[in-house]
């Protein structure tokens, strides 16, 4: 068996924008098109011209976007005054709603502008979700606990306003005054009393809040996904091609991998095969177009929450058809406390990746691989991994695969600093004792991939060559020789 692990890196390595802070920029980007109030040369002059990493495709589709919205000023009944609405279609307007008024994206977004975020990678992401759950989760041990916005900024000790609790509880109060600005508007004849010093909430209230904002932002990456990075062409990396896979096993949400390799040509045969795929995340299936999409369940939840605030803490129940995880790892240390402290472990991984019936056909390929080992002993898997940090979030898949004496590792890393780093994830991952026996028997190799500059000859009629002219290409390079192009 060759298994090929595949972490957010190997869409990197086909130049596309999958870094969750490509999906930020761009989603401040496409949100501003809602609220400028000049023409299109200026939001190009402003927005897009200003954006130096961008992809030049999101680039070009923001200026659609723009061109195509459609704006409406309606009179608010005070002289002189009207509301600025603007509207693009239905599911760029969803995407829109689901991230305007979300706790977690105008959280993140903040911090990352105030450089308080450990890296790029959605790891760093996830770590920021985990930051905060834990602190609610270690603080709070009752879901019916109830607090005022005071009070939980005090037992955060969230006072310093440059902390990141202290953003966070800055941003779930904005959070809760739009809702409520939003219930007043749809229900004028309401007295709807904004949150004020004294205004309890509880922690399931903030849970499902938290929860139900996740999600949101889930669907509004998918959209992000397949609307746009998924209609952007990359190039083939002919080295993947050379490992021959024959099942796949990646926590990416694209499809980058059938786009370009599912039927592999294998240099021992002229016939492909059809690699097995296993996407352990979820993977992006498209976004709902249903006449109410426009309008989130998210929101829906507000209005309720709104009314019954101070009374009965209601949570949403909707389910969403998505199956893409973005979670935290388990951080109580002890069955007991694994066990028993449950409040916020719909926000895990392994819990979501149950809930949403991602696949599981890794289990089965490392059993078979396995079998293969103990009934054969020169029968070896061969597991490559490229674009996977090793971190030990993903331990309880990785390990599998890893750690049995039946498989020979092969990792891919862009430069000595990085194979450092995998090094270090990978002792967290199998343990020392592991590391030393399978490097001893060979088993364990490092593939550096370097970046080389190359001119790439422009092709009339095809655009995605303007996108790769002066991008570098990929090629392997190992010590015992060298796989180029």
């Amino acid at each position: 068996m060759n298994i090929l692990i595949l972490g957010n890196g190997f869409d990197i390595a086909h130049k596309l924008p999958t870094k969750y802070t490509d999906f930020l920029a761009f989603a401040k980007k496409l949100l501003c098109v809602y609220t400028w109030h000049g023409n299109l040369r200026e939001y190009i002059e402003q927005h897009i011209k200003t954006w130096n990493d961008g992809h030049e495709y999101l680039k070009e589709q923001l200026e659609n976007i723009f061109a195509r919205r459609k704006e409406q000023r309606i009179p608010t009944g005070e002289l002189g005054c009207y509301d600025f609405i603007v509207n693009v279609d239905k599911k760029t307007d969803a995407f829109r709603n689901r991230l305007v008024n979300n706790i977690w994206f105008n959280y993140i977004s903040e911090i990352y502008k105030d450089n308080l975020v450990r890296g790029e990678n959605w790891i760093d992401f996830e770590s920021e979700i985990s930051f905060v759950i834990q602190a609610l989760d270690r603080k709070f041990e009752s879901l019916e606990d109830r607090f005022t916005l005071e009070q939980l900024k005090r037992d955060l000790n969230a006072g310093n306003s440059s902390s990141k609790l202290s953003k966070f509880c800055d941003c779930y109060r904005r959070a809760e005054n739009e809702a409520i600005k939003k219930a007043q508007k749809d229900n004028p004849e309401k007295k709807i009393m904004n949150i004020g010093s004294g205004t309890l909430f509880s922690l399931r209230h903030l849970r499902d809040r938290l929860y139900d904002d996740l999600e949101h932002l889930i669907l509004a990456f998918e959209f992000y996904l397949v609307e746009f990075v998924e209609k952007i062409h990359p190039k083939k990396l002919s080295f993947v091609d050379e490992i021959d896979p024959s099942h796949v096993i990646t926590f990416n949400y694209t499809k980058t991998f059938e786009r370009l390799y599912t039927c592999i040509y294998s240099p021992d045969s002229f016939l492909p095969h059809i690699a097995r795929i296993c996407h352990v995340h979820g993977e992006c299936n498209g976004y709902p177009e249903n006449e109410n999409c426009e309008k989130s369940s998210r929101e829906e939840s507000d209005e309720k929450i709104v009314e019954n605030a101070k009374e009965s803490d209601q949570g949403n129940d909707r389910e969403i058809d998505n199956d893409m995880v973005i979670g935290i790892d388990e951080y109580w240390e002890t069955p007991e406390d694994q066990s028993k402290r449950t409040n916020f472990a719909i926000f895990k991984k392994f819990i979501q990746r149950i809930r949403k019936g991602n696949k599981i056909d890794y289990v089965d390929w490392a059993e078979e691989a396995d079998s293969r080992y103990k009934n054969r002993r020169d029968d070896f898997s061969n597991v490559y991994i490229f674009g996977h940090s090793l971190d030990v979030t993903d331990k309880d898949i990785l390990e599998k695969f890893l750690s049995t004496d039946a498989t020979y590792i092969r990792i891919f890393a862009k430069d000595k600093a990085s194979e450092g780093a995998l090094i270090s994830n990978l002792l967290m991952l199998i343990g020392r004792e592991a590391i030393m026996r399978k490097s001893a028997a060979g088993k364990i190799r490092f593939y550096s991939i370097i970046k080389e500059e190359q001119d790439e000859q422009a092709h009339e009629g095809c655009e995605e060559n303007e996108e790769h002219k002066g991008n570098k290409e990929l090629e392997v390079q190992e010590d015992s020789g060298t796989i180029r192009r």
